[in-house]
């Protein structure tokens, strides 16, 4: 009976976020959706980190509005691997580059740059989707700030808001998925994050 409104579900174009990694956009047929939260898994010492701060240069690029929370890394140098990205600097030559230089990058990076980025770090295991609202309340009455995707770097370093008990890994890192998920249906965003294959 409702056969029409189902097609129309079925068919519709999804708004995505798209990313600039093709093999990432075939994967996902055409980037993140809103609502969702997407993994990238991978060993350890592989780029979790260096990948998520590229596409987060990608969408500052594309014109949208980026919230990074790092659990991991200083906020500084999180910004540092995504100027590195947007300026196309090595990240390895930024203790050497001169003022007006770096100055003339950014004036024209300026000119593309049309989304806003925000960096905030908490403590490995300090911080909970509790937190993760917190500051989306606090970023949106102070500085007008509402991201349309939310970096979480990452998964395993976050902390259960229901359960206290870490003992069973698999449930804990469940706990926080089934969170985050809900954190990025109720703000209408897109959530990416990674975590490690051996966990």
């Amino acid at each position: 009976e409702d056969a029409r409104e189902r097609w129309e579900y079925y068919t519709k174009k999804e708004n995505k976020i798209p990313f600039d990694i093709d093999a990432f956009n075939d994967a996902t047929k055409g980037g993140v959706s809103r609502k969702t939260v997407s993994i990238l898994m991978a060993g350890i010492h592989v780029g979790k980190t260096l990948a998520l701060c590229h596409c987060a240069a990608g969408n500052l690029l594309d014109g949208k509005n980026v919230l990074y929370i790092t659990l991991e890394m200083a906020e500084e140098e999180i910004s540092m691997r995504i100027d590195s990205n947007l300026l196309d600097h090595p990240i390895e030559d930024f203790d050497t580059i001169d003022y007006p230089l770096f100055k003339a990058k950014m004036d024209r990076l300026k000119s593309k740059v049309l989304g806003k980025l925000v960096v905030q770090q908490y403590p490995d295991k300090s911080a909970s989707v509790v937190h993760f609202y917190k500051l989306l309340e606090d970023l949106k009455n102070k500085k007008k700030f509402i991201p349309d995707i939310i970096y979480v770097d990452y998964l395993n370093k976050c902390k259960s808001a229901s359960i206290k008990d870490m003992s069973n890994s698999y449930q804990y890192v469940g706990s926080i998925m089934t969170e985050l998920r809900a954190l990025a249906i109720r703000q209408n965003v897109a959530i990416i994050t990674a975590t490690q294959l051996n966990r």
